[in-house]
């Protein structure tokens, strides 16, 4: 009660000043203002609005604050509750809340797979020899999963993605049984470990037999079971994590990550928006009582089709049986197919955001990096490509970052301009190295990881490397200065699959992983390219 106490005094507090604040700009007496109207209030001044904002922030924080506090305290008062009924029984016990294992994927034992486990559950009825360890394992994940749908957790709306796409219940014919089965899986979180356990017992028994698990049985803890609800939290796919192995390691994804990162439509394989793409007029009237200027703005729409980025792996079933001890060969794969699913993500959202950017050519004999004023360099391009984004009519805003090549951010930090008296000065210096007169400085030891935010500015944006960065010429590369926050990117959720049926004659499993996403450029001109013969290859 304590935290939950301070919390609010905080939002009161915060809540009280801007009630003040927007009382200060109330007005002892209404003004007209230039168009004849009333008015009640002033306009705040800066420092007044900044304030205001603030509030406004701290105020959404703190009730987000709130509300986490508030749930805790209730969790806390019904376990209060619960340990004190136990405590007044004849054997009283102590009840603490514990961090429970996952069956399968990460913060599990890593002792059982759940692809080998899936196999074997799903064929084991054909064969006639049902593995009830399996059955159990089954039991627990399928209970684990429906308790996170319950509690709404990341992992539980995770698996709600994968549930909606399975087939039992995308087939449904009609939305309202559709949604009803997804509402079962949610109720069914509720019910008890045991009374699940029994069920899929009873099932697979059932389908050993040749029978048909009906739907309605009773489970014990106030939930309908049925074969939409038991059998389609056990087929969630769990989150899996690499291990100690040595991974095929690929690119990443930092322009991608660095764009503006928007939720995907939950349906539909085109995003559109609307757009106003030309602007209006407004001059001085001359004479007075002569015409008004006017032009009207043309409006349409941005329009970015979704693509499926998606990947699959082959695995023998023997592979899946026979690894070990202590790998799960499944895991291996799906952890590759999200290192290469990163930079083919990373290299769409630069395709679009590049198809009709602005385009600064550098022409130079060889590279240069800072010049005198009027000779061709690289520091004066990136400078007119700022200029570029803030000048051009309908765009008319800053950048926000730049990003460039590997390679060619290793060979910047290596450049240095010659003084009068014959010495190098290093022109990328970072601040452990006590910088004087450097062009681009960063903090810390200056240590710049392989790709990503390098930790230096020039012109005041951050710098980034990017192994994805296509190049336009031969030999060639570019850098790319924009605003990044105009750059749309719409990405699905990884959804991971296991078909074993497709490939059961040939004792084989296919792994499965596809994503959906689109990216829109609001503002071409809002991403500039920097290439041409100043920025050919270089040689270390």
């Amino acid at each position: 009660m304590k935290v939950l106490k301070q919390l609010q005094e905080q939002r009161d507090a915060a809540a009280k000043e801007l009630r003040e604040l927007d009382a200060s700009l109330k007005l002892d007496k209404p003004v007209k203002d230039d168009d004849g109207n009333e008015r009640t209030e002033r306009d705040p001044n800066p420092q007044e609005e900044k304030r205001m904002v603030e509030l406004l922030n701290d105020i959404e924080e703190l009730d987000k604050d709130l509300d986490k506090e508030f749930k805790r305290e209730k969790r806390e008062k019904k376990l209060g509750e619960v340990r004190e009924f136990i405590n007044s029984a004849s054997k009283p016990e102590r009840v603490e809340v514990v961090s429970e294992p996952l069956m399968y994927g990460m913060n599990s034992d890593g002792e059982h797979s759940f692809f080998l486990d899936f196999v074997r559950y799903c064929t084991g009825p054909l064969v006639g020899n049902m593995d009830f360890g399996v059955v159990e394992r089954m039991a627990t994940h399928a209970h684990q999963m429906e308790r996170e749908v319950a509690n709404d957790t990341q992992l539980g709306r995770d698996a709600m993605v994968q549930l909606r796409g399975m087939h039992n219940i995308r087939a449904t014919a009609n939305p309202m049984e559709a949604q009803r089965r997804l509402n079962e899986i949610r109720d069914r979180g509720r019910a008890s470990l045991e009374a699940k356990q029994e069920e899929f017992r009873a099932r697979a028994l059932s389908e050993r037999a040749g029978a048909e698990l009906r739907s309605g049985a009773t489970t014990g803890g106030g939930a309908t079971a049925s074969a939409a609800g038991g059998g389609g939290a056990a087929f969630v796919i769990p989150v899996f994590y690499e291990g100690q192995y040595a991974p095929y390691r690929e690119a990443g994804r930092p322009f991608a990550d660095a764009c503006n990162q928007r939720p995907l439509p939950p349906y539909g394989m085109t995003v559109y928006i609307p757009a106003v793409q030309s602007g209006a007029l407004v001059q001085q009237q001359s004479p007075e009582g002569g015409g008004i200027a006017e032009n009207d703005p043309s409006a349409g729409f941005l329009a970015g089709g979704l693509v499926t980025t998606a990947g699959q792996v082959t695995v023998t079933q023997q592979l899946l049986d026979r690894a070990g001890p202590n790998v799960q060969y499944d895991q291996i794969m799906f952890d590759q197919l999200r290192r290469d699913y990163a930079p083919k993500w990373d290299k769409y959202v630069l395709t679009q955001a590049l198809a009709n950017a602005g385009a600064i050519t550098f022409t130079s004999g060889s590279w240069v990096f800072v010049a005198a004023p009027g000779t061709p360099a690289y520091v004066s391009k990136v400078a007119g490509a700022i200029n570029a984004i803030e000048t051009t009519n309908g765009t008319v805003m800053s950048p926000t970052d730049i990003f460039m090549q590997t390679s060619r951010w290793n060979f910047i930090e290596s450049v240095g301009a010659l003084e009068a008296s014959g010495a190098l000065h290093p022109m990328i210096v970072p601040q452990a190295n006590g910088p004087f007169n450097a062009f681009a400085s960063a903090q810390g030891s200056g240590f710049v990881p392989y790709e990503g935010n390098t930790g230096y500015k020039m012109f005041g944006l951050p710098i980034s490397k990017d192994l994805s960065i296509p190049t336009p010429g031969t030999g060639a590369d570019q850098t790319i200065v924009g605003n990044l926050d105009e750059v749309w990117a719409f990405e699905g959720p990884l959804v991971p699959r296991v078909v074993p049926q497709t490939l059961a004659p040939n004792l084989a499993v296919l792994l499965q992983l596809y994503s959906y996403g689109t990216a829109i450029v609001r503002y071409p001109n809002a991403v500039q390219t920097i290439s041409g013969t100043g920025m050919a290859a270089i040689t270390f």
